[in-house]
């Protein structure tokens, strides 16, 4: 994981929005659906993409150094199944963490 205090999450994709559910046990959601602030920065700089719709999401976190830190991204898959953005969440994750 890339920031164990922030919590387990889940990220939920529809045609044009990306939400963040959080999860108590890996398995029971316990609150409501809520933008990712690091994804829709990401997608705002990228309207073009956004604009054409959102197929799927998958989260890619990389454990570095000791301490348990490390990077996320999120892959975001086009509408029509052939494009990908990849949205930096290392900071915003990092950032929670520390909250």
């Amino acid at each position: 994981a890339c920031a164990p205090e922030a919590g387990p999450i889940a990220l939920v994709v529809e045609r044009y929005a990306v939400h963040e559910l959080q999860l108590e046990s890996d398995e029971l959601f316990t609150g409501p659906a809520r933008w990712f602030p690091a994804v829709e920065a990401c997608l705002h700089g990228a309207r073009g993409f956004r604009g054409r719709g959102l197929a799927d999401v998958g989260l890619d976190c990389i454990a570095e150094g000791a301490d348990g830190g490390g990077r996320c991204t999120a892959a975001l898959l086009g509408a029509d199944g052939k494009r990908v953005l990849h949205c930096n969440l290392s900071d915003q994750l990092a950032g929670r963490a520390k909250a």
